[in-house]
């Protein structure tokens, strides 16, 4: 810790000194190792990072428990050249509740892919990042 003299104040995670800043890091729990293909079903509440791999066409994916303004990301491994039915994936079980750029989901074949989800109104609002590769 810094000794400092004058005017400080204290909010969550960050200690203030006039020019000086000092931000906590901030970390999530992750929920990885995980298989999906056919109907899938991910729990919301249990994590906000997840990761798993596709081994199978996912027909059904449903988003549950999700928080109002909650963001969740989800690092997907396609092991093969899998896909996700657009039409089948909801917040909730309600339909036409997510939305992703194009109305389609397209996870990399044999690559990567990184999808963020944010709810906002009752709404899941993904998106779809392609490609990733190793350095």
């Amino acid at each position: 810790m810094y000794n400092c003299s004058g005017r400080t104040s204290l909010h969550s995670y960050t200690t203030h000194h006039d020019g000086v800043h000092i931000f906590k890091n901030i970390t999530y729990s992750t929920s990885t190792g995980n298989t999906a293909s056919g109907a899938v079903t991910v729990d919301l509440s249990t994590h906000p990072v997840y990761e798993f791999t596709i081994n199978g066409n996912i027909t059904s994916l449903q988003f549950d428990n999700a928080k109002e303004g909650g963001e969740y990301i989800f690092i997907v491994y396609n092991s093969g050249s899998y896909t996700i039915t657009s039409s089948g994936v909801t917040l909730g079980g309600v339909s036409g509740t997510v939305f992703a750029k194009g109305g389609s989901l397209n996870p990399t074949n044999s690559g990567y892919t990184k999808y963020r989800l944010v709810i906002i109104n009752g709404k899941g609002w993904l998106d779809e990042e392609l490609n990733f590769q190793a350095l």
